[in-house]
């Protein structure tokens, strides 16, 4: 197949990239080939955020969406047909600050300046999709919005406080979303996306199919190949681990994944929907998952990864699996064009491990849209509240009839997930009290907690 450039929009022009490696981070692009150094590394795993940028991609009603992501384990093919916007981009042409830049200097929201960039681009964000005529956000909206970064001498008050300030300042023009939008749809491709760098023989090769039949039909031809989501687990194999992930096949393009529907009793949620997306459309029916859904991770990294990549790849942190299989949900896998259905709890057979074949992939799950009468809670254990571990996560559903009196800390809950099937119907975790969590945060996802029947 033969090879194409990669095509962004980045600082006021459209950039073509030919020669980088298709594992090449948009952070080493920026800092290394770009020379846009206000951009910073601090720990290359999408922990710390200070090398928070903004992405805008094009919307199905065609505007432009922009959210916040960590460049230091985003791959640099996936800004195909995609703007990208730095902190280099923040101030006005005339040199005029922004207005988060501005609160930011008023409120003394900087001292050493290591992290500020990526705390202003999380600003950024929030500031340009709230909008001049929304309501001004929460302070814990402002602080949800910065739980991806990380700062170790000014302190959160006044940073916080910023964010408060700079809706407060005059508005600036912004960014023009109807010429961008423009500009996105002529870099729009109508076939799979082929990318491999020029002048090297035997590269790995980046495919970005558009449609779910050629999605499938390269997954077929190339059993072993590596799929590719949001790249916030994957992400961390190159950074950390320096593995070589030979050929990669990304599903950030494929339209027919992107499924976010209720239907037949059942909500649908398709493989490259976002982990921030798929967990509000839950929240919906399931208010029960509301704190789940502020607590995975950060906002960067629910904005990049899916919940198809967290449910696929059985993650030994990964908070999603619990929860979903208490509310009774069922993975939907394809291969070529056969499809089948199973609950998520026979997805697994050990840790990491998948009852699928290569050549099939993750196409969707679904979670019961009518809920039976039904009482949910999950709780997970960490050191800290947000962007975090977890020892491990764990989830549970009770007849609506039972007793709702004690803490989840003191219950018994099943947390067996990744253990072999036969390991996971004969075990139960003995109570979170019993292990030791006293000298580690526990936090509930739920005001009430539930217990077995008087």
């Amino acid at each position: 197949m033969e090879t194409q450039p990669i095509r962004f929009f980045h600082r006021g022009q459209v950039r073509t990239v030919t020669d980088a490696p298709i594992t090449r981070t948009v952070l080493q692009y920026l800092r290394e080939d770009a020379h846009c150094t206000g951009t910073k590394e601090g720990c290359a795993e999408g922990d710390c955020g200070a090398c928070t940028v903004v992405l805008g991609e094009l919307q199905e009603d065609g505007s432009v969406g922009l959210k916040a992501v960590n460049a230091c384990i985003q791959f640099l093919p996936t800004l195909d047909g995609k703007a990208l916007f730095t902190v280099e981009d923040v101030r006005g042409k005339d040199g005029t600050l922004h207005p988060v830049q501005e609160a930011m200097v008023e409120c003394h929201g900087s001292q050493c300046g290591f992290c500020t960039p990526g705390f202003v681009m999380s600003l950024y964000a929030l500031y340009e999709n709230t909008g001049s005529q929304a309501p001004i956000p929460s302070r814990q909206t402002i602080c949800d919005s910065l739980t991806g970064n990380l700062c170790r001498c000014t302190g959160y008050r006044p940073i916080i406080d910023a964010g408060e300030r700079m809706f407060e300042l005059p508005a600036p023009a912004g960014i023009d979303r109807t010429q961008l939008a423009d500009t996105l749809r002529k870099l729009q491709r109508n076939d799979t996306f082929s990318y491999a760098p020029v002048g090297t023989e035997n590269a790995p090769r980046f495919y970005a199919p558009r449609t779910a039949s050629a999605f499938a039909a390269i997954k077929a031809a190339h059993p072993n190949i590596r799929i590719l989501a949001g790249s916030t687990d994957v992400g961390l194999w190159v950074t950390k681990q320096f593995r070589d992930l030979g050929d990669i096949l990304y599903i950030g393009q494929v339209v027919d994944l992107y499924a976010l529907q209720k239907r037949d009793g059942w909500i649908e949620i398709g493989a490259a929907v976002s982990l921030e997306k798929a967990y509000e459309f839950l929240a919906a029916d399931y208010p029960e998952l509301t704190e789940l859904w502020k607590r995975f991770a950060s906002l960067p990294i629910r904005n990049a990864g899916t919940l198809g990549g967290n449910v696929a790849n059985g993650s030994p942190i990964g908070d999603s699996a619990p929860a979903l299989i208490a509310i009774g949900t069922r993975v939907v896998l394809q291969r070529g064009e056969v499809r089948r259905e199973l609950p998520l709890e026979d997805l697994y057979l050990a840790y990491q491990r998948t009852r699928w074949k290569k050549a099939s992939s993750l196409r969707a799950c679904a979670s019961p849209h009518v809920r039976a009468a039904m009482l949910c809670a999950s709780v997970r254990t960490s050191s800290r509240s947000a962007s975090t571990k977890t020892f491990p996560p764990c989830a549970r559903r009770w007849p609506s009839s039972w007793t709702v009196t004690w803490c989840a800390a003191h219950a018994s809950l099943t947390a067996a997930w990744r253990q072999r099937p036969s390991a996971r119907r004969r075990r139960k975790t003995p109570s979170l009290a019993s292990r030791g969590t006293k000298r580690r945060c526990v936090l509930p996802w739920q005001p009430c907690r539930v217990t077995t029947p008087r």
